[in-house]
Formats: C-alpha cells, structure tokens, sequence
C-alpha cells in the first residue's frame, strides 16, 4: 500500500489506529504492527500478513 496516513491522535493506540482506518483499508483489518523510532519520532507500520488463498 504505501500510503502514509494521518495520526487521529493520541489517544489511539495502534490497535485502534488500525481498526479505525480497516473501514477504508481492509487489509489493515489483520496486518501486523510494527513500531519504531526514525529521527526521534515514533512510527507504526501496518504491515500485510502473508497467508494463502482458497
């Protein structure tokens, strides 16, 4: 995906950053949360998991 999506604030954690952007995202809905520090700002990354079709 790509995108860099706006922080709804902070008083969302991941968890409900990802369940708030699932309805327009749905693969979002059972990505995996990566969190880390770039520049001293912290960065969530949703990250699509990886499973089989069918």
């Amino acid at each position: 995906m790509g995108k860099v999506l706006p922080d709804p604030g902070p008083e969302f954690d991941p968890e409900a950053v990802r369940e708030l952007y699932a309805a327009q995202y749905p693969q979002l809905a059972s990505a995996s949360i990566v969190e880390r520090e770039e520049d001293g700002v912290r960065v969530v990354e949703f990250v699509p998991r990886v499973g089989t079709k069918g």
